[in-house]
């Protein structure tokens, strides 16, 4: 039987698709793209949300973080300055092409962008015991990457990859 991963893994494609030969749930190089619809879905969803937010990092901080907004030239944007470090654990939007048991989440900061460097065991803890909380239970696995391209750089956020055990 495999050791549990519950930890950073490399977001480079050989890595990944070396992980993927003893860990079938982690993204191999033909699984870390959505499939086209998702991608399509994806550009209508962004459209959208330009049409509503000031900006993506906006359109995150209200519907994940429940911040307050306001209306500014007919666009949503955040009432108030964000002063407080805290996590959002979602399920990914436009989740990769992965197998069905896979969950892809993005765990999220409110207040720090992409470029902020955390302690990796503390992202572990966080994750694992979102995760444990959500399940009842500690019978599962994850690996987190944050990816080398950012669709939205202006908050810190990586990709979780997890599955039941």
């Amino acid at each position: 039987m495999l050791h549990l991963l519950r930890n950073k893994i490399s977001s480079n494609i050989q890595d990944l698709n070396e992980l993927h030969k003893y860990y079938k749930w982690i993204p191999d190089e033909n699984m870390i793209r959505p499939n086209p619809k998702v991608l399509e879905d994806k550009r209508i969803f962004s459209e959208y949300i330009l049409r509503k937010w000031a900006s993506f990092k906006d359109f995150i901080l209200d519907t994940h973080f429940k911040y307050p907004i306001n209306i500014k030239d007919g666009y949503r944007c955040i009432h108030s300055e964000v002063k407080k470090s805290e996590w959002n654990f979602q399920k990914s939007l436009f989740p990769y092409d992965l197998l069905p048991e896979v969950n892809h989440y993005i765990l999220w900061n409110c207040l720090y962008d992409y470029f902020k460097d955390f302690n990796e065991s503390m992202i572990n803890t966080i994750i694992k015991d979102t995760i444990e909380s959500m399940l009842g239970t500690d019978k599962f696995d994850f690996a987190w990457y944050k990816n080398p391209k950012p669709s939205i750089p202006e908050l810190w956020h990586c990709q979780v990859f997890w599955v039941r055990l």
